[in-house]
């Protein structure tokens, strides 16, 4: 099964899913997370750069159980697949800006489903064009 995380801007619309086959996926509101943009020092970086991981470092905790919940939910639908025959499932992530918190934590929820058998990771950034812009 292929697994497409990806994050977005809510201002510029939830990404539409590019499968043909689409049977359905996640969107997760990230906008409860703490917010890298609050800290003028971290502006001008994305969810992949090192400053704005130290800072969800110091949020752990919050981190952590916002993505267990997101991956209960998701190994859920990726369990249940080869009884539908499909093999495809979105999972986005969303918040204002679309390249912090959305960002850093689709980065995050791939790591935790990579090594599972059977599943094929791919991660976008929708809003990547609109960084530091």
């Amino acid at each position: 099964m292929k697994v497409s995380n990806v994050s977005f801007s809510y201002p510029r619309g939830v990404p539409e899913d590019a499968d043909d086959d689409y049977w359905g996926g996640f969107v997760f509101d990230c906008r409860s997370m703490p917010d890298p943009h609050d800290e003028v020092t971290l502006r001008g970086y994305s969810g992949l750069d090192k400053p704005v991981i130290d800072f969800f470092e110091r949020h752990r905790d919050r981190v952590e159980r916002f993505l267990d919940a997101a991956e209960s939910l998701v190994r859920q639908t990726i369990e249940a697949a080869p009884e539908t025959g499909r093999d495809y499932l979105q999972v986005a992530f969303g918040c204002y800006g679309g390249h912090h918190r959305s960002v850093y934590l689709a980065e995050r929820f791939a790591e935790r489903l990579a090594g599972t058998a059977g599943i094929e990771i791919e991660v976008t950034h929708a809003a990547r064009q609109y960084w530091n812009a």
